[in-house]
């Protein structure tokens, strides 16, 4: 976070690269952050515990409330579940809500992270959700990885072992563990997924059952359900209690002479306590899956071949819904190139002729929220969806139109077709009669709900026959209510039609009232209840039976359908009639989702099958009606949720030394006759991580020729701030002299510097720099020398002293900048940009009052990234930059890093130094795993590219300059590193070629994965 000021523009290194603007973090709430400390000193397990640090802000207090409750329940559980007491106290830091939890700057996120630990300060960070249920979850998964660090490091006290054990430790154990401790043995939705990796494995994808031992961090759905199931057969085959011993004995594994542990150490590890030889054990669990998920498979009395699978859909389907005649779908999906998440609506008739909506990661629709339950609504004539932007939530509805017409002949899509954002879309050639559909988008009306106090919306529904919207939204109180925007004009109204603290969730709106499910009910589980917008009379109750019932929707006949989970934790769909008890629909083996109207009463749904969610549909013929036997749900009034006050806390002071550490650096020092050169970085910052000190420094010989920055940032509120002193370094081609000699000549440029940037929304800002402070000039020994030896200047005398009169020192200068950038990147976990693109303009004036100086620069830098079809990680990208400076003798002067720029010239050719340059870069970068890999590297890139530019002291010198070269190569990734070796050659543009030892230059590079 910090690094985005750690060089401004007003000083920054002369070396010139491709610059990405970077992403904004765009804040709307104050956050004053209070602390508060939990359960320390209190004895558990025969153990004083270390407790737990609680930071919240003011406006969340009554969500802080009800979290300190459950937390401190949690930690007493925990405790008797590991049978250990944390012996320090960490840091708990609750967001009110998902948005701001991605805006923290403890950690970087991406949607889809739900809370995160840290296993070097063991802070933790969790959103509320509006949701209890979630966030009690959640935040005891992630409350568990802190008492399985903490245990494990005190047991390597105890065994005197100074490397920690947890690096022993693979992944799926460690989650396991925490999803075993959340929720129990497997079951419910865990359960279903490892399911269908068993039953409905898929070779291409890479979907299905992996051996016992195998971790694969990447792999999400084995990492966490399977870890999940690993640990509930760990505990029934190796007796109850093992996990814990495996944890106390952890320091086992760990010898001094071992570097890396291997996966045979875990594995000896496991046999030692277990008594079972690890391939026996891996059998075993093989057998212990498959067992209950075919057992489940053959009771169940459907499979994907009674739905209607909606065909050539692209990207990943997440969500669906239809409209109320099911003649138009519409889903949300991600891509699989790009990883953008779109909201498309198709006809059934053809699909390949999607229509897309809204796609998220641009200005206006930053996200339309990929990982929530269905969020849009189709109407019989519009459509609805909510889309984050400036970081609240944002409520569309946009009329549509539909033209379709029935021709014969080829049909279009003989091959796949693909719009802009890599969703493919497709339809077989045929010469039977088919449908020419075109669905037109008209008036888009848009209600910003964030300025109502709702910080995030939920589902939403439209009103039948009407213009009424209801939503679900979490309200700045901390609790997810219902809401009815009524439009009224050009404006609208939000009236709240629920305000409790359990939370609403799906909701569906038909013609006898608004239809939703909530957890007001005795055992906190989701029931549905009948609500009327236009009565005082309470919510009816719809639903008793004793399981979680969620995603209705209300047919035109009156019937609600809707989910829920059997007692085999398959997720079946159930029809609730107007009158009379709820039947069973459907008998899959994995599950149902989204229920949606069909046409001619069938339904549209989607079906877990092969790792994917399948847009289907369910005929009248295929469909069941089972009566549900599920027993009845608790009954009695809602539970309620304890509070625990937090009235003696105390407000956190970012300031205070004591809140502050060091976060990381590095330091490469060498010396030798020529002087010291080295390279050293350190950041420090606050608990939070929202103010920081950055000091960096790269040392080139001697004291004066030292590079070197400290830079306090603030970035606590909306705008980010810094300011701190410099030493900067700059080259140019001296102009000083009034000769026709070219020769280089250095810039000390010291004094304090100060940075100001102000988000415009996630992709755009603005940023202010200004400096003042003294400069100096130098020369390099051999250009004194050879400005000081007539014979090698070839002037009649020396100019050394004409040089030292025209360039005293030191003098007084101040400099400012001003900089846009836009930037919608979107990034590859393990490859890096894939999509989106970049605009980055700086401009730049100084002057030196004193001396009579004044000077400016333009500096233009812009990237896009296009994916490759199919081929995961695979990308396009195109680079340009151009900038020129003018105006004085002393304007600046750019020297261009030759591996990011024109790789045919050598590291530090002269020939790139000058006042004015312009390149461009096109590369196709292509994943080579599937044939390379390297133990050391987490993936491997081929590299294909054209380089294009020149640089130049004048203007007209550009063109007669040119250079045009080939690269060829590959892209080592390591961790969050990227090593770059590339060998480019020159190509004969009638321009003189870079002189070079070898035709072919090579270049070898170390960067940050993402640069």
């Amino acid at each position: 976070m910090f690094l985005s000021l750690a060089a401004p523009a007003a000083h920054a290194q002369i070396w010139v690269a491709p610059r990405r603007p970077g992403q904004s973090v765009f804040r709307n709430t104050r956050q004053d952050w209070q602390t508060t400390d939990l359960l320390v000193g209190q004895t558990f397990q025969e153990a004083e515990a270390g407790g737990i640090r609680l930071f919240w802000y003011e406006s969340e207090q009554a969500t802080a409330e009800r979290a300190r409750a459950q937390l401190e329940r949690s930690y007493r559980e925990l405790s008797t579940h590991f049978e250990y007491t944390p012996e320090r106290r960490f840091d708990y830091v609750l967001y009110g809500t998902y948005q701001e939890f991605l805006k923290t700057n403890l950690f970087p996120l991406q949607e889809g992270i739900l809370g995160v630990t840290s296993t070097r300060g063991l802070e933790m960070t969790i959103p509320y959700f509006g949701d209890h249920a979630t966030f009690e979850h959640t935040s005891t998964h992630e409350m568990a990885h802190e008492f399985t660090i903490q245990k494990v490091r005190s047991a390597a006290k105890t065994y005197r072992t100074t490397r920690d054990p947890l690096e022993a430790f693979p992944l799926w154990f460690i989650e396991g563990i925490a999803e075993h401790a959340a929720l129990g043995p497997i079951q419910g939705e865990s359960a279903m997924r490892v399911r269908d990796l068993v039953t409905n494995p898929d070779l291409y994808t890479g979907h299905g059952l992996l051996g016992f031992w195998d971790d694969y961090p990447g792999y999400t759905l084995w990492t966490y359900a399977g870890g999940h199931a690993r640990i509930t057969f760990l505990e029934e085959t190796c007796g109850k209690g093992t996990v814990n011993a495996l944890l106390e004995r952890s320091p086992e594994m760990i010898t001094e002479t071992t570097v890396v542990p291997t996966i045979s150490t875990f594995q000896r590890h496991v046999k030692k306590l277990c008594g079972i030889e690890p391939d026996a054990l891996a059998a075993r669990f093989d057998t212990w899956v498959k067992r209950d998920a075919y057992a489940d498979w053959l009771d169940s009395g459907q499979t994907l071949a009674d739905f209607d699978v909606l065909q050539n859909v692209g990207g990943y389907v997440l969500a669906l819904d239809a409209s109320p005649k099911g003649d138009l779908v519409a889903v949300r999906s991600i891509s699989r190139e790009s990883g953008r998440t779109a909201l498309h609506v198709l006809d059934p008739r053809a699909p390949q002729m999607a229509r897309r909506i809204v796609a998220d990661t641009r200005p206006g629709a930053e996200s339309i929220h990929p990982i929530d339950p269905r969020n849009f609504d189709v109407g019989a004539d519009r459509i609805a969806w909510v889309a984050e932007s400036r970081g609240r939530d944002t409520l569309h509805v946009r009329r549509l139109e539909v033209d379709a017409e029935q021709e014969t002949g080829a049909a279009p899509g003989d091959a796949l077709e693909e719009d802009r954002d890599g969703f493919l879309f497709s339809d077989r050639s045929t010469r039977e009669p088919w449908w020419r559909v075109r669905i037109h988008e008209r008036e888009h009306d848009r209600y910003r709900l964030g300025r109502e106090d709702l910080l995030a919306v939920g589902s939403v529904a439209l009103e039948p026959g009407g213009d009424r919207i209801v939503v679900t939204a979490l309200h700045e109180s901390g609790q997810k209510d219902l809401f009815l925007v009524t439009p009224e004009g050009k404006g609208h109204t939000v009236r709240r039609l629920t305000e409790n603290v359990p939370a609403e969730r799906d909701v569906a709106w038909g013609a006898a009232g608004i239809v939703y499910a909530s957890d007001d009910t005795a055992d906190g589980k989701h029931a549905l209840f009948l609500l009327d917008p236009d009565s005082d009379a309470a919510p009816t109750r719809l639903t008793t039976a004793d399981h979680d019932h969620l995603s209705p929707v209300v047919l035109a006949d009156g019937r609600i359908v809707y989910t829920a989970y059997d007692d085999r934790d398959r997720a079946q769909l159930y029809a609730l009639p107007p009158e009379g008890e709820a039947v069973r629909l459907t008998d899959v083996a994995v599950g149902v989702f989204d229920p949606a109207a069909g046409p001619d009463g069938s339904f549209w749904t989607l079906v877990q099958d092969h790792g994917r969610l399948q847009p289907a549909k369910l005929r009248p013929t295929h469909q069941q009606s089972t009566p549900d036997l599920a027993p009845p749900a608790a009954a009695g009034p809602t539970s309620g949720l304890p509070r625990l006050s937090l009235q003696d806390h105390v407000a956190y002071d970012p300031l205070d030394p004591r809140n502050w550490s060091m976060d990381g650096g590095f330091a490469a020092i060498g010396a030798g006759p020529g002087g010291v050169f080295g390279q050293m970085f350190l950041s420090f910052s606050d608990r939070l991580r929202d103010r920081g000190v950055l000091f960096s420094a790269n040392a080139y010989g001697r004291p004066e020729l030292t590079d070197a920055q400290l830079l306090f940032v603030d970035q606590h509120g909306r705008l980010t701030w810094g300011m701190g002193p410099f030493h900067a370094l700059r080259f140019r081609l001296d102009r000083s002299l009034d000769t026709p000699l070219r020769f280089q000549s250095g810039e000390r440029f010291y004094g304090a510097h100060g940075t100001l940037r102000l988000p415009l929304d996630r992709y755009l800002y603005l940023q202010g720099d200004a400096s003042v402070g003294g400069v100096s000039y130098f020369l390099f020994d051999d250009t004194a020398v050879f400005l000081a030896d007539p014979n090698q200047s070839g002037l009649e005398e020396s100019v050394l002293d004409d040089w030292f009169r025209a360039n005293s020192d030191p003098r007084l200068q101040l400099e400012s900048g001003l900089r846009f950038g836009i930037d919608t990147t979107r990034f590859h976990p393990t490859t890096g940009p894939v999509a989106g693109f970049t605009f980055l303009v700086d401009v730049n004036g100084g002057v030196q009052p004193l001396d009579n100086q004044r000077y400016g620069a333009l500096r233009l830098d812009g990237q896009g990234y296009l994916p490759i079809p199919r081929i995961s990680g695979g990308n396009v990208g195109i680079e340009a930059s151009a900038a020129t400076s003018g105006g004085g003798d002393y304007a600046m002067g750019y020297w261009l890093s030759s591996y990011d720029t024109l790789r045919a010239y050598l590291w530090g050719d002269p020939n790139l130094l000058g006042r004015h340059y312009w390149f461009s870069s096109a590369e196709v970068q292509v994943p080579l795993d599937a044939v390379v890999r390297l133990a050391v590297a987490s993936s491997v890139e081929g590299v294909v590219g054209l380089d294009f530019g020149a640089v130049g002291d004048e203007l007209d010198e550009l063109w007669d300059r040119r250079v045009l070269d080939v690269a060829l190569g590959a892209n080592f990734v390591l961790g969050p590193l990227v090593l770059r070796l590339h060998f480019a050659r020159a190509l004969d543009t009638g321009a003189p070629l870079p002189v070079t030892p070898n035709p072919w230059v090579t270049n070898f590079s170390l960067s940050w994965l993402g640069q």
